[in-house]
């Protein structure tokens, strides 16, 4: 997404399930952005949305696509949110999209109240899903990421938004926690925890909390 602060160019890259939509909402609701939410199929604009504007091609657009589409916005500020990653691949395996089906009758959007948690679907989820940095790079060949970075954990959300936009006003609008049981259930899983952390999503924990 591209915005302005204090009539400053910036870009906010979406890295999914890091608590972006509540970035994108505030800066959408405090007028910063002339990019637009979209509606797909399974979307309600609430939790599950899409975002397009001039440069802006889809909600999870990498920074490298954006420079691709117009390298003047190379000398942007850029912004992103991160969280650790056993947590956020916890967060996408459970994530609405995922679980959501139309109903053909009244067109309603329906999501179960509890799924049956599948190790190998999650194992084969670990592998495809990209790394955090993976949205930051600036080219394929190398793992620099932008120099005017600006990191967002959603550990600490509020906090950090208000640190980097004193006076902008965060937006009310939450995802919903789905399942939280089995949630709580996985993160408590020390098999699961090591098999993220081993895999090559270790590289965000090095990256950005170490």
């Amino acid at each position: 997404m591209l915005f302005k602060n204090n009539q400053e160019q910036c870009i906010f890259i979406h890295i999914p399930k890091t608590g972006g939509n509540t970035v994108q909402q505030t800066l959408i609701e405090n007028n910063m952005t002339t990019d637009k939410i979209v509606l797909r199929s399974l979307q309600d604009g609430f939790d599950r949305f899409e975002i397009q504007g001039e440069y802006t091609t889809k909600k999870h657009q990498t920074y490298r696509k954006y420079i691709e589409l117009n390298p003047n916005l190379s000398t942007s500020k850029v912004y992103t949110c991160v969280r650790k990653p056993f947590e956020r691949l916890i967060s996408f395996y459970l994530a609405a999209f995922r679980w959501a089906k139309k109903d053909i009758r009244t067109s309603k959007i329906i999501i179960p109240d509890s799924i049956k948690f599948k190790e190998d679907d999650f194992v084969d989820m670990v592998k495809k899903l990209p790394t955090c940095l993976f949205y930051l790079k600036i080219n394929d060949a190398n793992k620099d990421t932008p120099s005017q970075l600006t990191i967002i954990k959603t550990e600490r959300l509020e906090k950090d938004l208000a640190n980097n936009f004193p006076t902008v006003k965060l937006t009310s609008a939450r995802n919903k926690t789905l399942f939280p049981e089995l949630k709580n259930e996985l993160l408590m899983s020390k098999s699961l925890r090591e098999l993220v952390e081993n895999s090559r999503h270790k590289m965000d924990l090095n990256a950005f909390y170490s």
